[in-house]
């Protein structure tokens, strides 16, 4: 599916008026900027519940990574991305974190009070978040979570609330760090370090400029490296029933056809006197159902508990100040993320939809004909029903590779009482996705048929006797490649107009220019039913 959305967002906001540091209490109290309002206030006031995790608190609580961090807040809910979550349209190895619920689309993601770019692909195919793991952990000063509502503030995706995760402001000196480590198992080795080096200080030399990378490796736990019910759907070992697929549908699972075959009529492709089932040739006999003839399967073996993922982030910060009162600043960060999933492998699926025509296909259209090899039922000329997992073909497995550029310029002042700031914004996000192992149904039929040029795809314990070539022809790799830019001018300011007996009046100005662009012309083949 070819999909193509511009967007283009304007914002005057203008009289956010508000109280603010009354009374003497407050008077050495210093007046700063905090998430959620547009108007600076005094350290000991907040006009939302805002949580606030200092460097001192990340540090003493020995996690490595900012999602590990902001997802075991309280207020972190249903809805969350886990890096560990391969089974979902947004692949693996990204992290989001969902307040109070209300989806991670709905919880705003900010960097120095800024945004960032979502990721290329939506979770569930339609929730847009920003991915945690895209930010530099070394450099993490502080993170402010706003745990009400700021769409006023921020905008519609704020709704839940807002993570602000504020960097070092200025830094000198030169920093390394790295840790590494592994699970009781020897598996799952974790690879991180960082080196951070900056020159200047801001009161001396009226400038500061340093350079963050930051790096981490995760490699891959398979789930059949845990024992367990984690390892293994055969769960008979508690007592419970067999799960595998081609095992009976029971209480505990629906079960699945896997490794037989059904007769067929090869013209209408109707099943043959009530259809049969056969256990497909080569099917190991303590795995074959006596009932069902189904041949059961063991789906955990192509699975991951961690999926292998690997991440890059460059992150420099440069300040210089005009005069006492003026800044100028300027922000600009590289992330290259990629991450390799495991799936199960493809089945003929009962019914598949193309997209183009409205249609819906049957598979009891893919099937053996008559005169292939490895039907049994060629003799009495009936086709063969197939009910396979192909893992000659391998698993459905992905390659998700996501590079970001953000770069962020700006001045800001104090001048005639007003704190103002104004900045330019260009975010650039791209993200490729390759697959392997899924079916072309088209080109699957016309292998099980002998055409294509590959002579007949043989099934089972026969797939050995396979020319090589027909894999690219009945699984070809496909891949889609989404490119999003975003474009963000913005400028306001704050100011104390009136002194009452409960505090200061103070008066909000701004406006903001966002231009959204996304790209996302699909995955190959899915527009026209071919692949699923």
């Amino acid at each position: 599916m070819n999909f193509q959305r511009k967007k283009v967002a304007i914002a005057l906001g203008m009289g956010g008026l508000a109280l603010v540091a009354g009374g003497s209490v407050f008077a050495q109290d210093i007046r700063v900027n905090v998430t959620g309002s547009n108007i600076k206030r005094v350290d000991s006031e907040t006009a939302a519940p805002i949580e606030t995790i200092t460097r001192e608190d990340i540090q003493a609580s020995g996690l490595n990574t900012i999602s590990d961090v902001v997802r075991r807040i309280t207020a972190n809910s249903n809805g969350t991305v886990s890096d560990s979550f391969t089974n979902g349209f947004a692949g693996g190895g990204a992290s989001a974190v969902s307040l109070r619920g209300l989806g991670s689309n709905n919880t705003l993601v900010l960097i120095n009070g800024r945004r960032l770019a979502n990721t290329g692909l939506a979770d569930d195919g339609q929730y847009s978040f920003v991915d945690l793991n895209q930010m530099p952990f070394d450099l993490v000063e502080r993170i402010e979570i706003l745990k009400d509502g700021a769409s006023a503030i921020y905008g519609s995706d704020a709704v839940a609330g807002v993570i602000n995760v504020i960097l070092r402001q200025q830094f000198t000196g030169v920093t390394l760090t790295g840790n590494a480590g592994t699970t009781s198992q020897g598996d799952g080795n974790v690879y991180k370090g960082a080196i951070t080096a900056g020159i200047g200080d801001l009161t001396k030399d009226r400038y500061n400029a340093y350079i963050s990378l930051d790096a981490f490796k995760q490699d891959a736990i398979k789930l059949t490296d845990r024992g367990g019910y984690v390892g293994s759907q055969d769960l008979r070992f508690m007592g419970l029933p067999d799960t595998r697929n081609g095992a009976p549908p029971s209480g505990f699972g629906s079960g699945s056809r896997v490794g037989s075959l059904r007769p067929v009529n090869p013209a209408t492709g109707g099943l043959v006197g009530g259809g049969p089932y056969t256990t497909l040739a080569g099917c190991e006999p303590e795995n074959v159902d006596p009932v069902t003839k189904f041949c059961r399967f063991e789906q955990k073996q192509y699975l991951d508990l961690i999926p292998e993922s690997e991440r890059y982030n460059i992150f420099g910060r440069a300040v210089y100040n005009i005069t006492d009162t003026m800044q100028l600043y300027g922000e600009a960060s590289y992330f290259k993320f990629e991450s390799s999933n495991r799936n199960t492998p493809s089945q003929p699926r009962s019914t598949w939809p193309n997209v183009q025509d409205s249609t819906v296909n049957n598979s009891l259209n893919i099937f053996l004909p008559v005169g292939h090899p490895d039907n049994p039922f060629s003799a009495a000329g009936n086709g063969g029903r197939l009910y396979y997992s192909a893992a000659d073909v391998g698993g459905r497995n992905s390659t998700i590779e996501n590079e970001v550029q953000r770069y962020l310029g700006g001045i800001k002042g104090t001048n005639y009482g007003w704190d103002w700031d104004a900045g330019v914004m260009y975010i650039r996000n791209e993200t490729n996705q390759t697959r392997t192992g899924f079916f072309d149904y088209p080109n699957l039929q016309q292998a099980l048929n002998g055409q294509g040029g590959f002579g007949y795809y043989r099934i089972g314990q026969n797939a050995s006797l396979n020319n090589p070539g027909i894999y690219d022809f009945i699984a070809p790799a496909i891949s889609n490649n989404v490119i999003s830019e975003n474009t963000q001018v913005d400028v306001k300011g704050s100011r104390d107009i009136y002194k009452l007996q409960g505090g200061q009046m103070a008066l909000a100005l701004g406006y903001e220019f966002r231009r959204e662009e996304l790209d996302n012309p699909g995955t190959t083949g899915t527009l026209e039913g071919r692949v699923i």
